[in-house]
Parts: C-alpha cells; sequence; structure tokens
C-alpha cells in the first residue's frame, strides 16, 4: 500500500517551527501555531500542552508549556483564514455552552437533550473545526483535496468524505487534550469502527471529526 502523507510531513514535529508544507493548502513555507480549538475559545493563557510519547510501551510527558494546545500544521494565510472567518463563531458557542454549564447548577434549565439550548452558527463552526482538523493532520489534505479546496476557497458548500462525520459533546472535565488521526471503536452495544481524524478535549466541549470504517469480516474455511 502506498505512503499518501505528504512529502515532507513523514515523522514531523508539529510543535517545531521550520519549513514543510501546509496542512491546508500544501505550499512549502514556515509554518505557524494554530491553536485547536481557537484561541478565542479559551485555549490560552493557563492552558498548558506538553508532547506524549509511548516508546517500547513506557508512556512519557514531556515539559508543560502554558499558552494552549497548539501545533505548527498551517501557513500564516490559512492560519489567518481560520482566525478572520470562523473562529469567532466558536468561540460565541464555547462561551454560551459554558454559562449554560454553568448556571445548570443553581437554575433549572432544560435538560441537554438532545443538544443544549444554545445559538450556534453550525456552518462557521464547522469550518473552524475542519481547518483545525487539517492543521493538527496534514495528511488529511491529500487524503480528502476536495474538503481542502472547499475550506480555502470559501466556499458557500463544503462536501464532506464518504462517511465522515463532526461530532460534538459536552466535556465537564479540566483536563484537556488534542490528538490527531487514530483509530477507535466502539465496545458497547453495536461494535463500531471508527478513523478519527481529530480529538479535541477542552472545557466545556469536545470535538471530533471521524469516519466509521466498514467492519472487515473474516472467511473461515
Amino acid at each position: 500500500m502506498s505512503d499518501k502523507r505528504p512529502p515532507g510531513t513523514l515523522g514531523a514535529d508539529l510543535r517545531k517551527p521550520g519549513l514543510r508544507p501546509c496542512g491546508l493548502c500544501g505550499v512549502v513555507r514556515e509554518m505557524t501555531k494554530a491553536h485547536v480549538p481557537p484561541q478565542v475559545a479559551g485555549n490560552r493563557g493557563k492552558v498548558t500542552s506538553a508532547t506524549v510519547r509511548v516508546h517500547n510501551n513506557v508512556r512519557t510527558t514531556g515539559r508543560r508549556d502554558a499558552g494552549g494546545m497548539w501545533m505548527r500544521g498551517l501557513c500564516g494565510d490559512c492560519n489567518s483564514l481560520a482566525g478572520l472567518n470562523y473562529d469567532r463563531a466558536y468561540g460565541d458557542f464555547a462561551k454560551a455552552l459554558d454559562t449554560y454549564q454553568r448556571a445548570r447548577s443553581f437554575l433549572h434549565l432544560p435538560r441537554a437533550d438532545p443538544a443544549p439550548p444554545v445559538r450556534v452558527a453550525p456552518g462557521l463552526v464547522a469550518r473552524s473545526i475542519l481547518i483545525g482538523m487539517f492543521a493538527t493532520t496534514p495528511q488529511l489534505r491529500v487524503m480528502f483535496p476536495g474538503l481542502a479546496v472547499d475550506l480555502r476557497e470559501r466556499r458557500s458548500h463544503i462536501a464532506m468524505p464518504d462517511g465522515a462525520s463532526l461530532r460534538m459533546a459536552l466535556y465537564p472535565l479540566r483536563w484537556t487534550r488534542l490528538a490527531s488521526m487514530f483509530n477507535n471503536y466502539q465496545v458497547l452495544g453495536r461494535r463500531l469502527h471508527y478513523n478519527v481524524f481529530l480529538r479535541g478535549l477542552l472545557p466545556p466541549a469536545g470535538l471530533g471529526p471521524d469516519a466509521q470504517r466498514p467492519r472487515i469480516r473474516r472467511a473461515h474455511g
């Protein structure tokens, strides 16, 4: 099976500065800090991050740095694309969720079923999240070139890859996490396998674009 990762991204440390292909446009430029979720959603200041590595089945955590969760996965132009057009909507949504969560401790508010009763601009919020997805996993630009173009050109309609969906959930814990692409599966109820393209956990919300993978049945006999 051929390697579909863009040249220059194999083994790249997205926390380090340097020249490499942008995760969204593909142009080789100096990469900038892309905060995922965006800074206006509270991902800054006292939020600390550290690189987690597993070697010989031993998990280690690097030095914690304040300033939020970020990766150098976008060039300045693509980073500004999200910041100028979409991140504010995500920040407003996160603040509304946070207000709702805090008020529920003192007031009898409607339950978040099926979703919290807050205002949201779904198209803008989704674009903010998806651009962050390309910042954390550059190979997605090769896997989903049409989606990358739709976002880069600011088209009014974006086409999600077949089987892909964007999931969000209330996240009340104080621990944060940012992870790029990995495999996941559901063990409760019907067994489901997923390719997770991004996992971002920052109160009050958790986000994760993913795609369900077809089950592979083994032949017997």
